[in-house]
C-alpha cells in the first residue's frame, strides 16, 4: 500500500509538472518526459534487486506473475487464479503500457500535435490485439490446467469457454478497427462490426451468468423464501447488498455498449471514454471480489482450500497386553494418519498429536480427549499446528 502510494505521488507530481510547464511554453515533447520518468520509477521499484522497498511483497508479486504467464506448466493455486482475474479487469492498462513502450520507442521524436500517421495505437501491425487478449489467455490456460489436474469438465472446460469468447471479441473489434483505419477514420458498419457486437453480446451474457451462478453461487434452488434468488447461507447481513451487486454487475458488464455507440460516432472522445470505462471495470471487480471470496469460504466452490475437515478416527491403537506391541500399533496408525493427511492436502502437522497418541497407547488407554488436548497444546506451542501445502487459502 505504501509502495503504491509512493508511485501515486510520483504520478501526481508529473501531471502537475506537465500542466505547469505548459504555461511557460515548455515543449510538449519534453513535458511528456515526465510520464516516462513515472514508467521508469515503477519498474525500478518493482525490480529493485536488494532486500528493501518491500522486497517480500515484490518477490511474491513477481513470482505470482511468473506462474500466471506460465499457467499451463504450473498447478493453479488460489492466488494464481485470483490475481489473474484481477488482470482481466486491467486489459486497458495492458494496452496503455504497450502504447507507452511503443510511443517512447518510435513516436516520441515526432510532432505529437501534428495529425501525421503514427506507428503506435494502430491495430494493423497486430501487437495490440495480442496484448488485449493476454489477460483472457492467462485464465483460459489456467482452466485447461485445472481440467488436466482434476479431469472435471464441469466447471473448468466451461469456464475456459467463457474466457475464449474474449478472443472473438478482440478479433472482430480489431478487424473492424482496421477497416475503419483504411477508410481514414470513417466507421464502416460492415460485417466485422456486426460480428464484433454479436460476439460482445454473447461474451457479456456468458460472463454475467457465470458471475452470478458460479462465482457468487447465487440463484440457488436451495435458497429459502426469505432469500429468493440468493443462496442458503449468507455472510453479509443485509440482502440488498446481493441484489445491488447483481444489478451493478449487469449494468457494468454492458458499459462496452457506450464505446460502440457514442465512442464510435465521435460524440465523446474515445480516449476519455476508455479511461472512464476502465475505472468502472476496476470498481466492478472490486465488488466482485467480496462475493467471490464469500462463496469460496462458504462452499469451497473452486476447491482451493488448503485445509479441509480431516477424519482421524478410527485409530487402531492396541492396548497393553494385546497380540501386537504398542510400538507396532502406533506406527501403523501413524502411517494411516500420514496417508490421510497427505490425501487431504496437509503435511508436517501431526508430530505433537502423535506424541500424545503414543503416551495414551503406552498406558493402554486411548480417548478422544487426549487428541483434543494435544491439538490445543500444539496450537499454543512453538511449532505451528498446520502447514498448508498450498501457500494461499481462500481466507
Amino acid at each position: 500500500m505504501e509502495a503504491s502510494s509512493l508511485l501515486g505521488i510520483i504520478w501526481f507530481v508529473s501531471v502537475l509538472l506537465y500542466a505547469f510547464l505548459g504555461e511557460v511554453d515548455y515543449s510538449v515533447r519534453n513535458r511528456l518526459g515526465f510520464a516516462f520518468i513515472v514508467l521508469i520509477a515503477g519498474l525500478v521499484v518493482l525490480l529493485f534487486p536488494f532486500k528493501t522497498l518491500y522486497w517480500r511483497s515484490r518477490y511474491w508479486l513477481l513470482r505470482r506473475l511468473g506462474r500466471i504467464c506460465l499457467a499451463p506448466f504450473y498447478r493453479v493455486e488460489f492466488a494464481d487464479f485470483w490475481l489473474a482475474d484481477q488482470l482481466n479487469s486491467m486489459a486497458v492498462a495492458f494496452l496503455d503500457l504497450e502504447y507507452a513502450v511503443c510511443f517512447y520507442s518510435f513516436d516520441w521524436d515526432r510532432d505529437v500535435l501534428a495529425n501525421e500517421k503514427r506507428t503506435c495505437g494502430s491495430v494493423t501491425y497486430g501487437l495490440r490485439p495480442i496484448i488485449a487478449s493476454l489477460p483472457a489467455w492467462f485464465r483460459f490456460a489456467q482452466c485447461l490446467r485445472r481440467y488436466y489436474d482434476t479431469r472435471e469438465a464441469n466447471p473448468h472446460l466451461i469456464n475456459a469457454g467463457k474466457y475464449s469468447t474474449t478472443f472473438f471479441v478482440v478479433l472482430f473489434s480489431s478487424l473492424a478497427a482496421a477497416e475503419k483505419e483504411r477508410e481514414d477514420g470513417e466507421q464502416q458498419f460492415g460485417p466485422f462490426f456486426g460480428l464484433w457486437v454479436a460476439s460482445a453480446l454473447i461474451s457479456t451474457a456468458y460472463t454475467f451468468s457465470w458471475d452470478v451462478f458460479m462465482d457468487w453461487g447465487l440463484m440457488s434452488r436451495d435458497a429459502p423464501p426469505n432469500r429468493r434468488f440468493l443462496r442458503e447461507e449468507l455472510v453479509y447481513s443485509r440482502k440488498w447488498y446481493y441484489y445491488s451487486a447483481i444489478a451493478m454487475d449487469f449494468f457494468f458488464r454492458l458499459l462496452w455498449t457506450f464505446s460502440v455507440s457514442i465512442g464510435e460516432k465521435g460524440i465523446f472522445h474515445s480516449a476519455i471514454l476508455s479511461s472512464i470505462l476502465a475505472v468502472a471495470e476496476v470498481f466492478r471487480r472490486f465488488v466482485w471480489n467480496f462475493f467471490r471470496l464469500e462463496n469460496e469460504h462458504l462452499n469451497n466452490c473452486g476447491k482451493f482450500r488448503a485445509v479441509r475437515d480431516i477424519s482421524i478416527l478410527p485409530l487402531r491403537v492396541q492396548a497393553a497386553g494385546d497380540d501386537h506391541t504398542d510400538g507396532e500399533a502406533v506406527d501403523g496408525d501413524e502411517a494411516l494418519l500420514d496417508d490421510d493427511l497427505e490425501n487431504e492436502g496437509v503435511t508436517d502437522m501431526h508430530s505433537t498429536i502423535m506424541s500424545a497418541v503414543r503416551r495414551a497407547a503406552s498406558s493402554g488407554e486411548f480417548q478422544l480427549g487426549a487428541m483434543q488436548q494435544a491439538t490445543a497444546m500444539a496450537s499454543h506451542g512453538e511449532e505451528p499446528l498446520t502447514t498448508a501445502r498450498h501457500e494461499d487459502t481462500a481466507l
